[in-house]
């Protein structure tokens, strides 16, 4: 791919392991980026995993106007709230996967538009998610309850080869309609094949009237690949996987080196 530098004026974000450190904290770096980028006239989005109330926090803290994209790509939104575009999954797809996810002891959470539903909150996973994302789960009994406005699945284990298996399995079985990422190495995205950040990536540009030769996007992780696979620079974070890395036109340092900054400052201003 040819790697020259396009006049970048829109820089679409990951959040987690990418925009901040692992203490999930805004650096004061990025803080200065950001107010850099806006003076040069680079327009920021962000595009995470989270459900877009688990973003709420970083969009007003770096004063973010622009549509943004949760649940990786499933739903977008402005920043008042409005949705712009949501995909649910199909009903008879998520008993199924659900169903090969029980098989295997995986843990499983639900995300609908306004809220995240587990079956016990006596998990250190559920614990760790409610502090990052400032977010209360709902406690549920059982799945066919909500089926029809679920947006992503998540499988979480610590046995990250069991995941990566069944993300094979359900890409085998069910490949054409849903997607199976990685968001973090204990975390499995489930969702339907539309609800990716490429499809978001495209979608904030666009609305934006900005061609992706004209864009920019950065991430860490596998749910990232879709949206490197467009843009007109991809970046790439300095601990992502070897898998992520190839996708990229520019390495950035580690989001707990400041990456993020030191991505915006030497390769977009």
């Amino acid at each position: 791919m040819n790697k020259t530098t396009p006049a970048i004026r829109l820089l679409i974000s990951d959040i987690d392991g990418t925009l901040i450190p692992n203490n999930k904290i805004v650096t004061n770096e990025t803080i200065h980026a950001v107010h850099k980028m806006k003076q040069a006239g680079i327009g920021l989005s962000l595009v995470s995993s989270r459900p877009a109330l688990g973003m709420r926090l970083y969009l007003e803290q770096l004063k973010i106007e622009l549509p943004f994209a949760a649940l990786n790509g499933g739903e977008i939104l402005d920043v008042k709230g409005s949705i712009l575009s949501r995909i649910c999954m199909n009903p008879v797809l998520i008993l199924d996967i659900c169903n090969m996810l029980q098989k295997h002891k995986i843990e499983i959470w639900f995300y609908s538009s306004l809220e995240w539903f587990v079956f016990t909150t006596e998990s250190a996973f559920v614990e760790h998610e409610q502090k990052a994302l400032q977010l209360q789960p709902k406690i549920i009994q059982n799945i066919q309850d909500h089926v029809t406005d679920t947006i992503k699945i998540m499988g979480i284990s610590q046995d990250t080869v069991l995941l990566d298996n069944l993300a094979q399995q359900i890409k085998r079985y069910h490949g054409r309609e849903v997607s199976a990422v990685h968001s973090s190495k204990n975390y499995l995205d489930i969702s339907h094949l539309k609800a990716n950040k490429g499809f978001a990536a495209q979608k904030i540009a666009e609305l934006l009237k900005i061609p992706l030769s004209k864009t920019a996007c950065i991430g860490d992780m596998d749910n990232d690949i879709p949206m490197l696979k467009i843009a007109g620079m991809p970046i790439v974070m300095g601990q992502s996987s070897q898998r992520v890395k190839q996708y990229a036109h520019h390495i950035a340092r580690t989001n707990e080196e400041n990456g993020w900054a030191y991505a915006v400052n030497q390769f977009l201003l």
